[in-house]
């Protein structure tokens, strides 16, 4: 009686035992399908950086000091994306960037410039309304050997409303902006008419006080 105890309770373990094994043999599938599907669904940018980063070893000193900055395109009506970052190698060949702007538009770029500080890296066209957009940026040094540990930055950009971006009617002539402030106003006719020997801002400014 006492054996075939010990038989039935050495077979209820093997039976938990198996099935223990069986979950944790299921989770790991579970969990490479979710991976491959994963990287199935990420854009050709994302993945070719990403299978590019994959050779990472760290030997290469990374950048640092990573940033991101906006400039008003007024000609374009947009606002251009500027990453800028301290060069710490002497033996990188370039960078690496990806990018995302709202965890939507996605981008990368291999820069194959060597000691390069900044690179202009994205547009942002202006709408009917101000928008406000969250920028976030990666960024890796590589040669022939080896590609540095990524360093991420983000950043808030507020792209103005159009109407606030020079460069369409609101701007005038640019043939017309005589001082060259970007603006169309009195002041440019005050420098046209200095030329002629008239001061047309005093006389205005007279006029004005009267």
């Amino acid at each position: 009686m006492e054996s075939e105890y010990k038989s039935r309770s050495l077979k209820r373990l093997l039976s938990a035992g198996n099935f223990f094994a069986m979950f944790i043999f299921l989770c790991f599938v579970i969990i490479a399908l979710s991976i491959q599907i994963f990287l199935i669904s990420k854009p050709k940018e994302v993945k070719d950086s990403q299978a590019f980063l994959d050779t990472v070893t760290g030997l290469l000193p990374p950048p640092s000091n990573l940033t991101v900055t906006s400039r008003v395109d007024s000609a374009n009506k947009e606002v251009d994306l500027i990453a800028n970052w301290q060069d710490n190698s002497d033996s990188e060949l370039g960078f690496v960037i990806v990018w995302y702007v709202n965890d939507i538009s996605v981008g990368s770029r291999k820069l194959e410039t060597p000691n390069l500080t900044s690179t202009e890296f994205y547009s942002i066209p202006c709408s009917s309304t101000e928008q406000t957009y969250s920028v976030s940026i990666l960024i890796s040094a590589y040669n022939d050997d080896d590609v540095s540990v990524p360093v991420v930055a983000e950043a808030s950009v507020v792209v103005p409303d159009c109407s606030q971006i020079g460069g369409g009617d609101e701007g005038g002539d640019p043939w017309a902006d005589i001082n060259r402030d970007k603006r169309v106003d009195i002041l440019d006719y005050s420098v046209l008419f200095e030329n002629f020997g008239l001061d047309v801002t005093k006389n205005l400014m007279c006029e004005i006080v009267e």
